[in-house]
């Protein structure tokens, strides 16, 4: 077993173990259709997958060793590459608790064992 896979490994063992503190999300994955000129729409074609997640909420501060009383209302999602079939995209979307974020900011980790998005709430 290469150090990847044994990475991958470690992270699904950390995220059975560590329980309830990962929520349960909905990941939509949204892919552009065609435009309608009639209407000016494009349209979407979305994918649920429900996926363990542990999240946090940003700061407005952009000094990372300041705690701000007031988040910025962005969340951190952090989970398993293998949770997903694709790679995350901008635009797709994260539903948590009845509410909606997009996704803006994606990092990978270089073992490819997580995903790391940020989203902004909408509306």
């Amino acid at each position: 077993m290469g150090l990847r896979a044994t990475i991958a490994s470690a992270v699904g063992t950390a995220f059975n173990a560590i329980g309830d503190i990962a929520e349960t999300i909905t990941y939509r994955s949204r892919t552009d259709g065609s435009y309608n000129a009639a209407t000016g729409v494009v349209s979407h074609t979305d994918t649920d997958t429900s996926i363990k997640a542990v999240i946090t909420a940003l700061s407005d501060s952009q000094d990372p060793n300041t705690i701000a009383e007031e988040h910025s209302g962005d969340l951190s999602f952090l989970f398993q590459q293998s949770d997903l079939t694709g790679d995350p995209d901008t635009g797709d979307e994260i539903v948590r608790g009845g509410e909606t974020y997009t996704v803006n900011k994606i990092e990978f980790d270089p073992a490819g064992a997580t995903f790391t998005v940020t989203g902004s709430k909408q509306g």
